[in-house]
């Protein structure tokens, strides 16, 4: 018998003291009373001048389903709810909740169904609104400024930080690095399956709209690059019968907390470093740097997970290769995640150049992602260039050696350069580039690779057959191809 899903609800507070009650009873009545699964609060105090966390510590205290964390002064809702991600524990969704209840609870109980029936993103969508034209001017105003410079255009996203995401979502969202954050769009760019909630929405009062809206946070001490953050948590059952405030009895795990731990900063751009342009990415039509065809919380399969690594030039036939190993996971009913390197380089890795300390700083980014997919028994196959043999051998390790698949695809660097699929070589050659691979920037081709292959004596999708083969002799997956198949 498979246990009940854990539900977190995070709900940052700022100057809330006098809903609290309000709040309470109504998660009470329409989240905790589910039997499906196992629903908790984490409340985010954001700064609040009132006493709204000697109220969050006095609930905490009655019901251990109510936690909360403290920031030491208030940064804006995208920045508390960056910490609440931080804070999530053995969750396996994650939904958004305001304190003053303009949106509903029972959409986020609609929420957790469709996250149960399969999607990876729930948003929530307005279908009315009981709000003044202002409040309505300046939502679609904002919404229409992100969709046109933040949002890949292919989200289903509405508008506002109203929604519930799988896990591995919250996963993928920990590892971007913005320093001023807004939740949504990141959560829109890890590329997860998306479905969407309609429900109507209360009137909210109009300064407090804006304040929401545009102040994302403080600034922050750009002579240290830090921000002073204390997290104080109420994660523990506290007697009812203490004589100590509700305060300090909440205080059981008090710590000054490094900026880090909390928050994932951004690494500051001196504006030297290379980036693939957003728009380019957009015509170009690749895929979304991840995508899941398969979900195992619908088909419960416990399988062996394994990463399969082509590292190689770049137009060597790396991502054509990937893709057709792809397809052909998919059609064994595989879990399977593509992550291609010039794609998670507008994402996971925006931001990031192309010296020897961003590459490896991206390579082990992809690193982590994939040892998580592998860890739950999923297939993902990586196709970027990783050309140094260290940094490789690093991720091998992170991954475990008997679930790490090397494949070089050791395509001659003149036929790479013949092919030129992204005219990077033709710019390296003009002087137009530096730090391309092969050109100025040396390739360390793997010293024990599991399979070499080059693209000149077999074409991709042979390619791709061997590949398949191997896995099925590394026993990651059983039996023949499935008909039709090579």
């Amino acid at each position: 018998m498979n246990p009940k899903p854990n539900v977190l609800i995070l709900t940052p507070v700022y100057n809330e003291s006098a809903g609290l009650d309000a709040y309470e009873a109504a998660v009470r009545q329409i989240l905790l009373s589910r039997t499906d699964c196992n629903v908790h609060v984490l409340f985010i105090e954001d700064g609040s001048s009132d006493d709204s966390w000697e109220g969050i510590c006095a609930l905490a205290a009655r019901d251990d389903r109510f936690r909360g964390i403290r920031l030491s002064r208030n940064y804006g809702s995208h920045i508390a709810l960056s910490a609440g991600f931080a804070h999530i524990g053995e969750a396996d969704a994650i939904a958004t909740l305001a304190c003053d209840l303009q949106d509903p609870p029972a959409a986020v109980s609609r929420f957790i169904d469709a996250w149960k029936s399969g999607a990876d993103i729930v948003w929530g969508k307005r279908i009315s609104r009981a709000e003044s034209a202002f409040r309505v001017w300046t939502s679609r105003l904002f919404e229409t400024l992100i969709r046109r410079f933040a949002m890949p255009r292919t989200s289903r996203f509405t508008t506002g930080s109203f929604l519930c995401v799988d896990r591995r979502v919250a996963d993928c969202f920990a590892q971007f690095q913005e320093h001023n954050r807004v939740t949504f769009a990141l959560v829109a760019w890890t590329g997860f399956r998306e479905e969407v909630v309609d429900y109507h929405r209360e009137r909210q009062d109009d300064v407090r709209h804006l304040h929401r809206i545009f102040r994302v946070a403080h600034p922050v001490d750009h002579r240290c690059r830090r921000r002073g953050v204390v997290v104080e948590h109420s994660d523990r059952r506290i007697s009812a019968c203490t004589k100590a405030d509700g305060a300090a009895a909440a205080r059981v795990d008090q710590r000054d907390a490094r900026p880090d731990a909390v928050f994932r900063t951004a690494i500051p751009d001196d504006g030297g470093g290379r980036r693939i342009s957003l728009s380019d990415l957009r015509r170009s039509g690749t895929p979304s740097a991840v995508f899941h065809q398969f979900d195992d919380r619908i088909r419960g399969a416990a399988l062996t997970g394994c990463c399969v690594w082509l590292t190689g030039f770049s137009s060597a036939g790396k991502s054509t290769i990937a893709q057709l190993l792809t397809a052909r996971m998919e059609a064994r009913a595989r879990t399977v995640t593509l992550l291609d390197g010039d794609v998670v380089r507008t994402h996971l890795s925006k931001g990031l150049g192309f010296s020897k300390q961003d590459r490896d700083t991206n390579i082990l980014r992809i690193g982590f992602v994939a040892t998580e997919i592998v860890r739950h028994g999923g297939i993902v196959v990586v196709a970027a260039v990783s050309p140094y043999e260290a940094t490789r051998n690093q991720v091998r390790d992170m991954i475990g050696r008997d679930r790490f698949v090397l494949v070089h695809v050791a395509t001659p660097l003149a036929v790479c350069e013949q092919r030129d699929v992204k005219g990077l070589y033709a710019k390296a050659r003009r002087g137009e580039l530096t730090g391309l691979t092969g050109i100025d920037d040396p390739y360390e081709a793997p010293a024990a690779a599991d399979l070499t292959l080059t693209t000149i004596d077999c074409d991709a999708e042979a390619c791709a057959g061997r590949i398949e083969q191997l896995l099925i002799e590394c026993a990651v997956i059983t039996g023949p191809a499935p008909s039709g198949r090579p």
